[in-house]
């Protein structure tokens, strides 16, 4: 993509991971954890530490291209008219329970469930870009490559 590009020099020179704390905080925290930071809505990115830069910043500037296994939007429909979003959290025979963007989950019985469906998108939202620098990205991948 073309964001990809416009952000590679993100990729050069070392960042200052405590501003890259400060952005995580503010555009991450919301549903990803990285050590004591942040929230569990997310895959936990304490796994990240050993991506590659360019697949760091590529996955954070288009969440679509590598979709983490649970990590897909879905869509419940109640027979009520209600419709949830969110990340399928867990799921039994007679439940499925949704989490949040906010950590909440509910749990939802299946015979109140008209339609589910599970896109094919990630639940983080593009455009990263128009909240990050790319100093910011650039800090932004010092700490979550293990700065801190």
């Amino acid at each position: 993509r073309d964001v990809i590009a416009r952000y590679a020099a993100a990729l050069e020179g070392t960042g200052d991971a405590t501003k890259g704390r400060d952005t995580f905080l503010r555009v991450c925290a919301a549903c990803h954890r990285r050590g004591p930071f942040g929230h569990d809505v997310g895959p936990n990115l304490a796994t990240v530490i050993e991506h590659a830069p360019e697949r760091l910043l590529a996955n954070i500037l288009d969440p679509n291209a590598d979709i983490q296994p649970g990590s897909q939007a879905s869509t419940v429909v109640l027979d009520s008219g209600e419709v949830i979003a969110g990340l399928i959290a867990a799921e039994t025979g007679g439940s499925v329970t949704m989490k949040f963007a906010d950590g909440t989950t509910r749990q939802v019985a299946r015979d109140a469930i008209e339609e589910l469906v599970t896109s094919n998108r990630s639940f983080m939202p593009e455009g990263v870009e128009e909240t990050v620098s790319v100093e910011q990205m650039r800090d932004l991948l010092a700490f979550l490559r293990g700065g801190l």
